[in-house]
């Protein structure tokens, strides 16, 4: 009788072994999913970011442009910005 309660102990520890096992590995696919999701999210953003730097600087460009060509005009007249 005292092998077979034994042999029962050893059953019930195993088990619960294979389980914690099994939540650990749970959480480590959980905690990969999060990374690669908080790093998609990064890029995301940062292409996001980029593409209004560009826009930006396409703003800013043409508004260069605009005022070399105004200066460079032949009929501008320098008391027009007064």
């Amino acid at each position: 009788m005292h092998r077979y309660c034994a042999n029962i102990s050893v059953a019930v520890t195993c088990s619960l072994m294979h389980v914690a096992n099994l939540l650990v590995v749970t959480q480590l696919i959980h905690v990969v999913g999060l990374l690669v999701t908080q790093l998609i999210h990064a890029a995301v953003l940062l292409v996001t970011q980029l593409i209004h730097v560009a826009d930006l600087l396409i703003v800013l460009s043409n508004a260069v442009g605009a005022k070399l060509c105004i200066y460079s005009d032949p009929l501008y007249d320098a008391h027009d910005l007064l």
